[in-house]
């Protein structure tokens, strides 16, 4: 048979401090038993079905497969569709079909909060009944909470909304990610600003505000300090609506195209604004870069 598995269940958008208690605990119950520490979760998020309309996420599917071995020390993340099939899915099929027969589960990890199955029925109460009937562990993680408020990816959400990056970074437990593949620019940049190494937009994935980020940028296996704008680029652009995202990665001087970079959004600069001269704008980033040196110099 495959080998066995201890897997943790759920959708783990942003990959947060709650989700992180549970995935230690499916890591540590792993590298106990000498099984698979696996994540079990879904390549679209169950509301835009359920509830009909679009959800946008924290992260992309491969950044969120990425996170979670990254930050769960994931052995492998299964990737599930939930479609129409999946909706209407009996919970018991779904935990002896699935989890037990297909995939040999021998411990599942959950947090209080889970539901599966059609009409939510597999609930954390029904779970463990089932869960005992068949000899297999079940752990149940409560929620984690800061200033009691209940962590969660739609708290955070919330908070990048507002702006509010500290406490979004707060309960995520590390810096708001935004990752993907490096673009040509348009060399607006490097002829008449800084040169910037740019990032398509997903239009799935929940952006912060428009502005200038102090941020770190993860690529060719080291981080560099950078200056991020996120947003339409008023000043060359006009009425342009398409969204970027450029950093002016500090220290960077090799050739970006077509890697994969991710970026560390660590603090909220200034709101993105129009300039009448590339010169005037230029003075700024001048302003913006001196800002980030000076953070990333206290040892940020």
């Amino acid at each position: 048979m495959d080998n066995k598995r201890v897997m943790a269940l759920g959708f783990f958008d942003g990959i947060h401090i709650g989700h992180q208690a549970l995935l230690d605990q499916c890591r540590n119950i792993a590298s106990e038993n000498g099984m698979l520490c696996t994540v079990l979760t879904f390549s679209n998020h169950p509301d835009r079905l359920l509830l009909n309309h679009d959800v946008k996420t924290l992260t992309t599917n491969e950044q969120r497969v990425e996170m979670l071995k990254r930050f769960g020390r994931a052995d492998e993340v299964i990737l599930l569709p939930f479609d129409d099939e999946m909706l209407h899915l009996d919970w018991q099929k779904f935990f002896l079909k699935i989890l037990l027969q297909k995939y040999n589960a021998k411990h599942l990890v959950i947090g209080e909060n889970f539901r599966f199955g059609f009409q939510g029925l597999g609930n954390p109460d029904n779970l463990l009944k089932k869960c005992a009937e068949y000899s297999i562990g079940c752990d149940v993680i409560k929620d984690v909470k800061i200033c009691d408020q209940t962590v969660s990816s739609t708290k955070i959400k919330e908070f990048l909304k507002q702006g509010n990056l500290d406490m979004a970074n707060l309960f995520l437990g590390h810096p708001h990610e935004i990752a993907g593949k490096v673009l040509h620019g348009r060399g607006v940049g490097s002829k008449h600003l800084v040169p910037t190494i740019n990032f398509a937009s997903d239009p799935t994935v929940l952006l912060p505000p428009y502005g200038v980020y102090i941020t770190s940028l993860y690529l060719d296996g080291r981080f560099y300090p950078a200056v991020t704008n996120i947003g339409i680029r008023p000043t060359f652009d006009g009425e342009d609506p398409s969204v970027s995202i450029e950093s002016h990665a500090l220290g960077y001087e090799g050739n970006a195209y077509g890697k994969t970079a991710r970026l560390e959004l660590k603090r909220f600069l200034r709101s993105e604004q129009r300039y009448e001269t590339a010169n005037m704008l230029l003075s700024q980033i001048e302003r913006d870069i001196k800002a980030t040196n000076e953070f990333f110099s206290k040892g940020k």
